[in-house]
């Protein structure tokens, strides 16, 4: 026949350009010749029958490429709304020449040049609800779709809809391979995205307008915990360094074939299975030579054992006049000491009751740590806890005498108390100052609601100033100026991303601090409950993301970061005042007597119904730089907490060589529905 009549002939206009090619059918089969044996021919005509949709073309484009190329599909159905931007050329397969350009068009056109038998319907609106009935069943229903759209909602009604009419879908995340497949066709009860967002409510995602509503939704539907670490960090920069979260064409063209793979064994019956699979590269392909991580140096500090306190306070002489308490009186008072405050809820301590003697002791296994300098954040909790025993004894009619001390500094029994008749007179019975503030014992609590604004009487002020002046040597200031705070807002804030970049700092945090589940908290019984924390949903996945030692070695070495102390920024920020104790010394002594003045200042608020919440780790930082002169911190950290601490002398000016003691804030904040826990009493009282 012919040559110019055989065939046909196809006119790209965007091109200008006239192209004469074979009927379909040979066309069809010399164009695939080379998928042969891997897809079968049989295999190839069944695939030719098939109709498929991508929603959204940034990472859609390169599954729909692939697929055009392999001929996995006879007819596609493309949507998208947006056109090609500039930031859009790290992974669309595009040029300069095309910015402005629908995706849709590009992608439409991108498919006729490889294949014009193949059929484009093309959504140029993207998916709406008036058109995705359209979309799935116009001209018949389709067999599967590839969801890569960015809208929340759209993702969400496109798998109501495909449930709804037993179409599966595919999901490509562009990160570590991931692959996620929704068999609604062969389960049309599985509930969506495999019931990872259950909790969250769906008519709601119609209206996300901030970036931080749209994370809480998009954290579950990528799956948080197995995220890469990259993605991770650069999840926690969006809206610090970054707008969006980060694609790559490496990983968008990854997702191309590991969908295409997938579409086509779904549609040839070689896969039925739902579920998310990874083909991570960086797993499979890892580099032989990498250091391995430094683990963190175990401690060898031992739990104290009930025969070591009787060994260590065997030695200490006792006072012949010292009375014997009936056993419900004993154990409130012991109850009373233990409801102490202690640095992340550690609970330092252990006590030991032993012939009508009551002996203190530092357990140094629950709060080693690096924000424990020299023992003197544990100096501070035991300082608390002796002063709780003090006024609930003095409350049931008692007269306490304390020895602070007895053994020295290194020794772990660090107090003994002895009870006596009331109005005994002898040596180091302890003065009657804070009894009346006995009932508030058991209604002390770490605040950390977010509040309005308020101001704090002058009157109550000066009460809580006054409530520690029989403390020798320590002293109460307050800010409460918008510009003080605006100031100690940011040195926090500061502080806490050194925290958090710091390894051994950041692993405490997150194995002995931050309780995230029931189960945690019901197990250890000590730390910080989450729940307690005044966070919205996406703020606790927020911490969650910050859990990942790799993540922050990533942020690290960016110099990123800036928004890791935001948290508690916000804190400060509607607090009605901060208050800062010191004390005229620095040895442990003074941090022990220093934690009595606190546990008085919290009762004291306490009783004023005043929120309060430490916000210690300024204290503890600069004790570190200034009594250890930095231990432990690099030497940017150092430099960095050098000139923090100029700037902190400027709101709080104090003497380098007195002890600080312990700064929190006072709000008139909500109540918090639950304490934290404690350990069991049997097991932290010895007897």
């Amino acid at each position: 026949s012919n040559f110019m009549t055989y065939g046909n002939w196809f006119h790209f206009t965007w091109l200008n350009t006239l192209v004469h090619l074979l009927p379909e059918e040979e066309f069809i089969k010399t164009r695939t010749s080379r998928n042969n044996y891997k897809i079968s021919p049989e295999e190839q005509h069944e695939l030719s029958t098939k109709k498929v949709g991508v929603i959204g073309l940034s990472v859609g484009q390169s599954i729909s490429i692939t697929m055009a190329m392999e001929r996995t599909f006879g007819e596609i159905r493309i949507a998208d709304f947006d056109e090609l931007e500039l930031t859009n050329l790290n992974r669309i397969r595009a040029g300069v020449h095309e910015l402005g350009m629908p995706k849709v068009a590009l992608v439409a056109r991108e498919i006729a040049e490889i294949d014009p038998y193949l059929k484009v319907k093309c959504f140029w609106e993207g998916i709406t609800e008036d058109n995705i009935n359209d979309f799935l069943l116009g001209d018949g229903k389709l067999d599967l779709v590839a969801d890569e759209c960015d809208t929340i909602h759209i993702k969400f009604l496109a798998r109501i809809h495909c449930k709804n009419n037993e179409i599966p879908v595919i999901m490509d995340t562009s990160d570590r391979g991931m692959i996620d497949i929704e068999r609604f066709d062969l389960e049309p009860e599985r509930n969506i995205f495999h019931g990872l967002v259950n909790h969250l409510d769906i008519e709601k995602s119609k209206d996300l307008k901030t970036t931080e509503d749209k994370m809480t939704y998009a954290l579950p539907i990528i799956g948080l915990e197995d995220a890469s670490a990259r993605i991770k960090a650069s999840m926690l920069e969006i809206n610090q360094s970054i707008t969006t979260w980060p694609q790559l064409s490496s990983d968008v063209a990854l997702g191309g074939a590991i969908s295409t793979n997938v579409i086509r064994r779904i549609f040839l019956n070689q896969l039925t299975d739902s579920g998310r699979y990874y083909v991570d590269t960086n797993a499979i392909i890892p580099n032989s030579v990498e250091s391995l991580k430094k683990e963190s140096e175990s401690t060898n500090t031992k739990k104290l054992e009930n025969a070591t306190l009787y060994e260590l306070s065997k030695s200490f002489t006792l006072d012949p006049e010292r009375v014997t308490l009936e056993k419900e009186i004993e154990k409130d008072i012991l109850k009373s000491a233990l409801h102490a405050p202690s640095g992340a809820n550690c609970q330092p301590w252990k006590w030991l009751v032993d012939k009508n003697a009551y002996y203190l002791f530092h357990d140094k296994y629950y709060s080693e740590s690096f924000n424990d300098f020299n023992d003197l954040a544990s100096y501070l909790s035991l300082g608390c806890a002796a002063e709780n025993f003090i006024i609930a004894a003095q409350n049931k009619g008692l007269e306490v005498k304390m020895n602070s001390l007895p053994f020295g500094t290194k020794n772990q029994l660090k107090a003994v108390f002895q009870l006596f008749d009331q109005d005994t007179m002898s040596p180091l019975i302890m003065p009657h100052e804070s009894t009346h503030l006995a009932p508030h014992i058991f209604n002390r609590y770490t605040n950390r609601n977010k509040s309005a604004l308020s101001r704090i009487s002058n009157q109550d002020l000066l009460a809580l100033e006054e409530s520690i002046t029989s403390i020798e040597g320590a002293s109460l200031r307050f800010i409460h100026s918008k510009t003080s705070l605006d100031e100690l807002g940011e040195l926090i804030a500061m502080a806490d991303k050194i925290k958090m970049l710091h390894p051994q700092a950041h692993e405490e945090l997150f194995k002995h601090e931050i309780r995230f589940t029931e189960e945690e908290n019901l197990e250890n019984k000590d730390g910080i409950d989450i729940d307690l924390v005044d966070l919205t949903e996406n703020e606790k996945l927020g911490i969650k993301l910050c859990g990942d030692p790799k993540v922050m070695s990533l942020i690290d070495t960016w110099s990123l970061g800036e928004g890791l102390g935001k948290m508690s920024k916000d804190l400060i920020d509607c607090s009605s005042a901060v208050g800062f104790i010191t004390i005229d010394s620095h040895n442990p002594i003074d941090f022990f007597n220093g934690g009595r003045a606190v546990e008085k200042a919290w009762l004291k608020a306490t009783e004023l119904n005043l929120a309060f919440q430490p916000m210690t780790i300024l204290p503890y930082y600069f004790t570190r730089l200034l009594k250890g002169k930095g231990e432990g911190f690099s030497s940017k950290d150092k430099d960095t907490l050098t000139h923090m601490w100029l700037r902190f002398n400027a709101v709080f000016p104090t003497k380098k060589d007195c002890g600080q003691l312990f700064l929190f804030r006072l709000s008139e904040a909500k109540t918090p529905t639950k304490q934290s826990l404690r350990r069991p009493y049997n097991d932290t009282v010895c007897s």
